[in-house]
């Protein structure tokens, strides 16, 4: 006796692809009404021999039904793979890709102001961890977790500063042989939308760094206007925009944390972390459900809580004579390639040799400008550190993959995000040829400016309260 239909289908899960191609198609609704009664069904076994008996066929017309049902899979299969378009001269489409549907990143909660201790009872990972710990989350031994090293650009993306990250950035593989990532903190005067599509299609992360990277700022304006100039005319997803670094590394306390939190931004990397002494480890990344004292740069927030919204905090730089202290690197001045490298080592390996904290080098490209062979040293000192086999160079949001969920260096396949995968989702960018070069009046100083983009030229330029230039 042959295995019933409905137990045959019950063993296969509806997928997406079956889903889509079903889409706006005769067959759509007829096929959700079977899944629904007792499904799911496929559209392959549609073709299959049921009997009657078996799809409930009892009367001649649900025969009939099904019959035009079959009908209509038959001539959907057939005008879909090309054979009727070719047989009318039309040219069938071999590389269509899914429409891109914009979704915006779920908001996060604003609360009363903690006033509790935060502690490994009040504060639990995935979503919150307390701040100034040192100790590797979940207690993980310190040698035996990866040593995280963040790359990262603030400003614009321009064609004077793209080739440092191509070189920089392509060709280097983690221990785990994906490639590595980068975050680039955008904003938007003299940005060229084509390469920042670029960036986002190779794998890295694409951040929000204000409009008009000032001072004094509306920070609902800035930063979620930005987001909605890079998803229109880069074409990167709005949910995979979440994080942002404030211009001058000057924070907006609550103001800036309210407007992150109610538009789905869940971390931030604005706030100077307090200068370490010789004896003292790294603080790991924190949650900013719990009041924090954060150094006198900025506004510190002190109204609210916001659960689930993370600080990658900006270590102080030491020179290895201890003379000085830089809150980005590029802050320093040096003379030589080798002061560079041993820069670069000294405050990396205070970190490796000691807890393994999340290590950053945050950096803008301009500082390549001023002193080539910085670009020379940075280039040789990732090189090294690479043939650490516990070293992985990755994005902030990958960073806090790992936080959410912490794992020994010998269990890193079980974070998704740190995996080879595929081109992310999103259109694929125009070549330079193909880009439209905009020209605009700067709306403040009057100046020429220009974007660069696949899109369409807005009639305006983009600004605050126009993102979209109309």
């Amino acid at each position: 006796m042959p295995t019933p239909v409905r137990d045959r289908l019950s063993t296969k899960e509806r997928t997406m692809s079956e889903m889509n191609a079903a889409h706006n198609r005769n067959m759509y609704k007829a096929m959700a009404m079977s899944r629904a009664n007792g499904g799911p069904y496929t559209y392959d076994e549609l073709y299959e021999d049921y009997t009657y008996q078996e799809l409930c066929l009892c009367t001649p017309v649900r025969g009939v039904i099904m019959l035009i049902m079959v009908a209509a899979a038959m001539f959907a299969a057939l005008y879909f793979s090309g054979l009727i378009l070719a047989a009318s001269g039309g040219v069938p489409s071999t590389d269509s890709e899914p429409e891109f549907v914009d979704i915006l990143p779920a908001a996060l909660p604003v609360r009363e102001l903690r006033t509790d201790t935060c502690s490994a009872t009040t504060c639990q990972l995935p979503d919150c961890f307390c701040n100034n710990v040192t100790r590797p989350p979940r207690d993980l031994p310190a040698d035996r977790i990866p040593q995280i090293v963040s790359v990262t650009f603030d400003d614009a993306i321009t064609v004077n500063n793209y080739d440092y990250f191509q070189t920089l950035f392509n060709n280097r593989e983690n221990p785990n042989g994906c490639p590595v990532s980068s975050t680039f903190y955008v904003s938007h005067v003299y940005s060229n939308y084509r390469l920042v599509s670029e960036l986002y299609k190779q794998g890295h992360e694409i951040a929000t760094h204000t409009i008009t990277h000032g001072r004094n700022l509306n920070w609902q304006d800035e930063v979620v206007q930005q987001r909605q100039i890079m998803h229109q005319f880069a074409r990167v997803p709005s949910n995979q925009m979440t994080g942002f670094r404030s211009p001058f590394l000057e924070p907006g306390g609550d103001s800036m944390l309210t407007a992150m939190a109610r538009n789905g931004f869940n971390h931030d990397s604005s706030f100077l972390l307090p200068p370490r002494e010789l004896d003292e480890n790294s603080m790991f990344p924190f949650t900013w459900e719990f009041p924090y004292q954060c150094q006198p740069v900025g506004t510190c927030p002190s109204q609210f809580s916001y659960p689930e919204m993370w600080e990658i905090g900006v270590n102080v730089w030491t020179l290895p004579d201890g003379t000085e202290r830089f809150g980005f690197p590029d802050e320093f001045k040096p003379n030589t390639k080798q002061e560079v490298l041993d820069f670069l080592r000294y405050n990396y390996y205070r970190h490796f040799n000691e807890n393994r904290a999340p290590f950053g080098i945050f950096l803008h490209a301009r500082w390549f400008d001023d002193f080539p062979f910085a670009f020379t040293a940075l280039r040789e000192f990732l090189d090294e550190i690479q043939e650490n086999e516990n070293t992985y160079l990755l994005s902030h949001a990958k960073m806090l993959d790992w936080m959410r969920t912490p794992v020994s260096v010998d269990n890193v396949a079980q974070l998704d995000s740190w995996q080879c995968g595929e081109r992310p989702f999103g259109p694929e960018p125009c070549s330079e040829t193909e880009q439209n070069n905009c020209k605009y009046t700067h709306p403040r100083d009057g100046s020429e400016v220009f974007m660069a983009t696949c899109e369409p030229c807005p009639d305006n330029y983009p600004w605050l309260d126009n993102p979209l230039g109309e």
